[in-house]
This record gives structure tokens, C-alpha cells and sequence, in this order.
């Protein structure tokens, strides 16, 4: 790994990255415009989602869940699939 800053979060000379947090080494204090301007952008985000998200969120861990599980999903299918022949024949 090569390091990016000197132990006093000093950035390296001819490092490859010049990414660095806006705070430089201090603690992070957020301002009310800041507060308000995220609780905006989460308001927005959760309309945008649409009524559906929650639904298509399930579906997406069922599809996981199933996906992730696929060999014993398809047995147990076609094992439901043999008693329901067997009761209707």
C-alpha cells in the first residue's frame, strides 16, 4: 500500500492521489445550512423513490436470497411440484 500522508496528515510529495477531507485533520462541524441543505436532499431522494421502492426492495432480497440458494430453491420447487401431481392424479 503506499501511503498518501505523513503521520501529521501531511500530504506526500508525488503522491498519487490528492484527495484530502475538507476538515484537515480537525474535528468536523456541521452547519445548520448544511443540516438543512441534506434533510432537502434526503426529502428529495425519498420522492423520487416512488411508492413502489419498498416493494422493490423485497423483491430484490427474495431474488438474492433465491439466487444465492438456486440448486436447493429449484429442488424444493420441483418437489412441490411432484406432491401437487400426486394429490391431483
Amino acid at each position: 500500500m503506499i501511503p498518501l500522508a505523513a503521520a501529521d496528515g501531511t500530504p506526500l510529495r508525488g503522491s498519487l492521489s490528492c484527495w484530502s477531507t475538507s476538515t484537515f485533520g480537525e474535528t468536523g462541524n456541521a452547519s445548520i445550512t448544511e443540516f438543512s441543505a441534506l434533510g432537502a436532499h434526503r426529502d428529495l431522494c425519498r420522492v423520487m423513490r416512488g411508492r413502489l421502492f419498498s416493494l422493490q426492495c423485497g423483491v430484490d432480497m427474495v431474488r438474492g436470497f433465491l439466487a444465492a440458494r438456486f440448486v436447493t430453491s429449484v429442488a424444493v420447487a420441483v418437489a412441490l411440484l411432484v406432491v401437487i401431481v400426486a394429490l391431483v392424479v
